[in-house]
């Protein structure tokens, strides 16, 4: 089942019991998409954390991003839930999507 978060605490909460440290937490300003955002790191690569008030404003926001990374070839991981969604970084390096993913349940869109 995919979870449901309010805050990016909450996913970084979820994440540290489930064995990820995401440490460091700082809150981000919202943006035009998201209600809640913030960074932390995972294994020393910095993270963001994101939760939306609809399921249509974050894929609006997956949609920004995953255009222009696509266009320049990058590999990159978004687990992404039930209005809520992680962007995890680089996929051929590290498996921190995939264990993100496993733990919180959802999808990983990648751009490529």
């Amino acid at each position: 089942m995919t979870q449901q978060y309010e805050s990016v605490e909450a996913i970084a909460d979820d994440l540290a019991a489930a064995g990820i440290a995401c440490g460091g937490l700082t809150r981000d300003a919202s943006t035009t998409y998201s209600t809640d955002a913030g960074r932390c790191f995972i294994d020393g690569r910095e993270i963001v954390l994101s939760t939306f008030a609809s399921d249509s404003r974050q894929e609006e926001n997956i949609a920004r991003l995953a255009g222009p990374f696509e266009s320049i070839g990058l590999e990159y991981g978004f687990p992404v839930g039930s209005k809520w969604m992680i962007n995890c970084g680089d996929t051929n390096t590290k498996n921190i999507c995939t264990d993100m993913k496993a733990q919180l349940g959802g999808r990983i869109v990648k751009p490529n």
